[in-house]
């Protein structure tokens, strides 16, 4: 049974589940069909498949936020898509660099690791990425499901991953990836490296 109605044409209203009647979490508007039948439509949507869903209400998702698919390419997540020279682990650190030609560039990502000039870290993957497939490298936000994290200051470590302290030897990369936030997860914010 439908709780207090508001009145009109299309009337809002949510619709109680379970034990104890706790009302879903997605409002829903009562409409009759061609037929005279009265059905609870859901008012917006939580994801958009693209041209299929224009025109429809947006709603947040069950985490209570708004699902990057609502967003167009450019807005959203500092990211791009990039081709894998070598296998990445979800959480990586990587460096973007040119595998193919000066004249036919080919952006690719391997692993950042601070023991090796040139490879800085440019940003994180937050998925897995297979070597010759394509993946999301993430400039900025939250890299999460990491493992070692302590709050402060995390600097690029090798073969991907993060360090508590930077490294000092002659040759190696000092750079700043961001700041630990939770045992399993870094505020990325990468600063510029800087030869040793």
């Amino acid at each position: 049974m439908a709780t207090t109605l508001i009145p009109g044409v299309n009337e809002i209203l949510q619709s109680p589940t379970g034990a104890g009647n706790t009302p879903d979490a997605i409002q829903k508007t009562l409409t009759i069909d061609s037929t005279g039948t009265h059905r609870l439509i859901p008012i917006g949507t939580q994801q958009s498949a693209g041209a299929q869903n224009a025109g429809q209400a947006v709603v947040l998702n069950s985490a209570g936020f708004l699902d990057p698919t609502l967003f167009a390419p450019g807005f959203g997540a500092d990211a791009l898509q990039c081709l894998a020279y070598e296998n990445i682990a979800a959480g990586s650190f990587v460096n973007i660099f040119n595998s193919g030609t000066q004249a036919a560039p080919v952006f690719s990502v391997r692993l950042a690791d601070c023991t090796t000039p040139g490879k800085f870290a440019s940003g994180f993957c937050p998925n897995a990425i297979t070597a010759g497939q394509s993946g999301q490298v993430q400039f900025g936000g939250a890299n999460s499901g990491l493992t070692g994290v302590i709050p402060g200051v995390m600097f690029l470590g090798t073969m991907g991953g993060f360090a508590a302290a930077p490294p000092s030897a002659t040759g190696t990369i000092y750079q700043q990836l961001g700041y630990g936030t939770t045992p399993t997860q870094i505020d990325v914010k990468i600063m510029a490296p800087v030869s040793l």
